[in-house]
Formats: C-alpha cells, sequence, structure tokens
C-alpha cells in the first residue's frame, strides 16, 4: 500500500518538491549545479616553452606543459608518490633486475588538427615507450657530458645505457623491450647484480626523458617535432592546443582514458608569459587562477587567496670556480665566516626542506651535512696557500650589501690583508644578468630548486652551466652513484656535502616561495618546490 500511495502524488506537490530539491534544499547533482569543472583556467609561466620534446625538454615551462600534456609508465602525485600511469601495474624480479610493465588499454594518442601524419592506430604501446627510452639515451639526442634534460641520469642503470649514449653500443642493445603491446620489459645493468631497482630510476619512469614517443610520428616531423600542436602527440590529461609566445594553451584530451571520471575538469589551460612576480601577485583573480612568488610580496595578495609555503629556495654565496680555481681558497673564505656575525643562522644545508629522495623528504632522510664550520685558525692556514694578492669582483642586491662587507673584512683577516675587492649591489636584473653570464668571482644569490627532485636539485649545480660553473670528475661519479642507489638519501647527501668541502656554494638561509590559488579555485595539485602544477582536478566556481 505504502508503495502505491507514494506514487499518487498529486503533478502539482512533485512539481513544487522537485524544485526545491534542486534549487533550494539538496542541491542534487543533475540539477543544474555548478560544480566548477568546465571553466578557463588561467597561469602565469616565466618564459614561453622552445620544444615539447620530452628527450631534450629542460625549462621549467617546457617541462611544466609536458607534465600535463603527457603521462608516462608511471606517475607522480604532488607529493611525490609513484601511482599507475599508463602502465596499471608493474612488478620486479627478485633480484631486483628486471622491471615488468603492464599497460592499460584506453590510452590513446590525441591527434593534432593538420597533423604531420594521420595514424592508423592511436593506440599507446609498450614499444612507444621503448622507442622513447632508446632515443632519450642515444648520443646523437644526448651526448655524454652535454647538459641532461631531468631525470637522464637516474635511467643509465639501465642495461647498456652508458655504453649505448657513448656510441660504445646500438640503441638496439639497450635493456628494453617490448615483449607485446601492452607489456614493457627493462632490465638493469648486469654489472650491478646486487643493486635493486631503486626509487630513483622508478621515479624517472614517470617524467621528462622516460615519456612515450611514437616512432612513425616523430619520423614524419622531419626534425620539428614538439616545436608546435601540429607535431606533438600528447597521451596525457591534456592536449597542445596553441603554442605562441605570449600563450601556450591546453585543452582536455578525451583519449587520456575511457573512464569519464579520469578526464581532465578544466575546458582550458592558459598559460601566459608573466615574468613579473609583482604583476602576478597583484593580478590574482582578475587575470591569473593561481602564480607563484616570492614571500616577499605576501603583502601584495588579494584578500581571500590561499597560500601555501614552497620550501624551494637557499641563499647562498656562490663561488664562480672558473675564476676561484682554487679550492683551498675557496675553503679558506668558508672556514672564515662566523654565521652570526653575517646576520643569519648557518642553515644546516644547500637543497631546502622542499627536496625529495623518491618518496620521502630529503632532508629528513638524509639528516644535514657537515659542511665547512667557522675556524679561522685553518682558514689562515688554507690561506696561506694563495701566491699572489686576490682581487674579487663580488655582486649582491642592494639589500645583502651589508652581509657582502662583513664577510670581507672576515676574509681580509684570514687572508692578512692579501685580499682586495669591489663591491657591487646590483638591481635584481642586472644582478641575473651577471650571474649568468659568470661576470663574477663570488656572488650573494638566490639558489631555486627547478626540481622537486633531490638529485635533480644537485645535477642543476654542477657542470658548467650551473651558478658556480663546478665541474668535478668525482662529483660527477657520486651524482651517477646516486642514480643507482638504493639509498638515494644517502647517496645525495655525500654529493651535497662535495659541494659544501670544496667551497662552491655557501648556504646562509633557508627561503620560501608562496604558491597562490585565487578565491574560488580548488583542487590544483603542486609539488613541494612548486616545479609542476597538474591541472587536471582544478574546479572554478565563478564570482
Amino acid at each position: 500500500m505504502a508503495k502505491r500511495s507514494n506514487s499518487i502524488i498529486p503533478r502539482a506537490a512533485s512539481l513544487t518538491l522537485a524544485a526545491l530539491l534542486c534549487f533550494g534544499l539538496l542541491l542534487l547533482p543533475g540539477c543544474g549545479r555548478d560544480d566548477g569543472a568546465g571553466k578557463i583556467i588561467d597561469y602565469p609561466i616565466d618564459e614561453a616553452p622552445q620544444r615539447l620534446d620530452p628527450a631534450i625538454a629542460r625549462s621549467a615551462s617546457e617541462l611544466l606543459v609536458l607534465g600535463n600534456c603527457m603521462e608516462g609508465l608511471l606517475r607522480m602525485d604532488a607529493g611525490g608518490r609513484l601511482l599507475p600511469g599508463v602502465a596499471a601495474r608493474w612488478d620486479v624480479s627478485a633480484d631486483g633486475r628486471v622491471l615488468t610493465f603492464y599497460l592499460r588499454d584506453d590510452n590513446h594518442w590525441r591527434l593534432p588538427e593538420n597533423p604531420i601524419i594521420d595514424l592508423a592506430d592511436t593506440q599507446v604501446t609498450a614499444e612507444d615507450f621503448a622507442f622513447g627510452l632508446r632515443r632519450a639515451l642515444s648520443p646523437a639526442v644526448n651526448p655524454p657530458g652535454a647538459a641532461a634534460p631531468p631525470g637522464l641520469a637516474a635511467l643509465l642503470p639501465i642495461l647498456n645505457a652508458e655504453q649505448v649514449r657513448a656510441g660504445a653500443a646500438p640503441e638496439s642493445a639497450l635493456g628494453v623491450r617490448a615483449v607485446d603491446p601492452f607489456t614493457l620489459e627493462i632490465t638493469l645493468d648486469a654489472l650491478h647484480p646486487e643493486e635493486r631497482a631503486g626509487e630513483v630510476i622508478l621515479h624517472a619512469l614517470a617524467r621528462g626523458a622516460a615519456l612515450p614517443c611514437n616512432r612513425a610520428f616523430f619520423e614524419a616531423c622531419g626534425g620539428r617535432y614538439g616545436l608546435e600542436p601540429r607535431t606533438m602527440l600528447c597521451n596525457g590529461p591534456f592536449y597542445l592546443n596553441r603554442m605562441e609566445d605570449s600563450l601556450t594553451r591546453l585543452k582536455p584530451n578525451a583519449n587520456y582514458s575511457s573512464k569519464p571520471e579520469n578526464l581532465a575538469l578544466p575546458a582550458t589551460v592558459n598559460l601566459w608569459v608573466q615574468p613579473d612576480p609583482l604583476k602576478r601577485a597583484r593580478l590574482l583573480g582578475a587575470s591569473y587562477d593561481a602564480a607563484v612568488a616570492p614571500q616577499a610580496l605576501r603583502a601584495e595578495i588579494p584578500e581571500g587567496a590561499a597560500i601555501r609555503e614552497l620550501h624551494n629556495a637557499v641563499l647562498a654565496l656562490v663561488f664562480n670556480c672558473a675564476a676561484l680555481g682554487d679550492a683551498s681558497i675557496r675553503a679558506a673564505m668558508c672556514a672564515a665566516l662566523e654565521p652570526g656575525a653575517l646576520g643569519y643562522s648557518a642553515f644546516p644545508g644547500l637543497l631546502p626542506g622542499g627536496a625529495l629522495a623518491g618518496e620521502r623528504n630529503y632532508r629528513e632522510a638524509a639528516g644535514p651535512p657537515a659542511g665547512i664550520k667557522y675556524d679561522m685558525e685553518r682558514a689562515s692556514a688554507l690561506a696561506a696557500s694563495a701566491n699572489e694578492k686576490i682581487t674579487l669582483r663580488l655582486i649582491c642586491a642592494p639589500e645583502h650589501e651589508t652581509l657582502l662587507r662583513r664577510a670581507l673584512q672576515a676574509w681580509q683577516r684570514a687572508f692578512r690583508l692579501g685580499m682586495e675587492a669591489r663591491i657591487e649591489a646590483l638591481e635584481p636584473e642586472e644582478l641575473q644578468v651577471r650571474l649568468a653570464a659568470g661576470d663574477f668571482d663570488a656572488a650573494v644569490a638566490q639558489l631555486t630548486m627547478e626540481s622537486s627532485s633531490a638529485l635533480e636539485a644537485l645535477q642543476a649545480l654542477e657542470g658548467r652551466k650551473s651558478p658556480a660553473r663546478y665541474q668535478s670528475a668525482a662529483l660527477e661519479t657520486l651524482l651517477r652513484a646516486a642514480a643507482q642507489a638504493d639509498d638515494a638519501a644517502g647517496a645525495c647527501l655525500q654529493a651535497e656535502e662535495h659541494l659544501l668541502q670544496n667551497g662552491v656554494y655557501y648556504p646562509l638561509e633557508a627561503r620560501s616561495g608562496l604558491l597562490l590559488v585565487a578565491q574560488g579555485v580548488e583542487g590544483l595539485e603542486v609539488s613541494p618546490a612548486g616545479d609542476m602544477v597538474y591541472f587536471k582536478g582544478v574546479r572554478k566556481w565563478e564570482k
């Protein structure tokens, strides 16, 4: 009887109830409610991406686009945890040498409008990953000694990887094999059977150089792969729709997954070139839905914005090792510095709190490095090795001029006045130009992490293009060992200690940037250092 009585509610009453449910009481799904999906998201970047080829992309903007438009075997969430990507699952052999990945069959390439070539089959396969890895480790693409894209060093434990990259073995010798269209096998170097598949290589397979590449499409591009939307294949949550000097536009990729709940929520993501942090902060909510800005601009942030600290930078003395080539002299200069006298409490490491070693916080896992402690007697003894008077060009921002003058006084005491210097306080733009050109002997500069990976952050501090222009075979060996080690944190600590003990950098203070999210915007994910921003789950409610 109850069932029958429910079925004969008067029509007018039923319409009134439906209206109340939709518009007043419960706001049930399907009643026209705005769920925040399908909106335009605007985000500022420092510079326009130039080439979106995963095997060679290096800039922050290029990696940001690839992180949203491409998906690897695995993927990482904002906390650095590994999750299934195109590989639904993976196995590791008992001896740790063979990794087997089982790909899902619903991930497809998104063909651009007016593509270079029309693919008969758009399914992403194991061979796409095998070809992508062979390309990334080819000497023609990434020769030994050249600056490598993020994650490449962590791929060197793959069987024959170093020989292939050096040109001593053909690409076919690389330990990657497509067992069938949806099974990929990766074999690690047989020379190191005691080393199990560590967290570093698995994380490297989630991004950068390990991303897939369709061979037929790549070869049809004739050297223009990733230079424009029509020469770019995407298999991630978004695809590249527009690529101009001021704007890079991403659109949701319906080919990413057969499950609607896995598809990207925004209708469009606009990446606008805006390197001015002040404009980023002031225009939040009006022109931008989120932005990264320095701590100093906290007062400029509009009311109602959500703020998250990004522990991604260190203020440090940077010694130009191309000019100050004697490590004893640099060590003397570090040992002469008493942190309190400089106005800072000594920061116990070169990498800030946002660095990750695999899925662990690097600093918590590794502990602090020893560094060079204040010891004026040792500083004077090391300074005695100088054969002639030292003349230094010291540069800094105006707010750090007092710090440099105090440091210079300490250095002159250690070197018994066998040192003279010219201090130049420069505006931010000129300071960056001088740092980039290597036109200095020592500088006070902020070192901002371009990757949340401790290994990648350390790699950026070494080499001809690093802030200190420091090159060392010993450090390269340590970094290569860190890429292969099970204990990534401990191995990275050795490399960090090497940089400190050789007087390459002298950390002064931890710095934090700010992730700003406008009112009404939710679901934006960002890595601990702020280098990767994921737009897939962003919802936005209009004001």
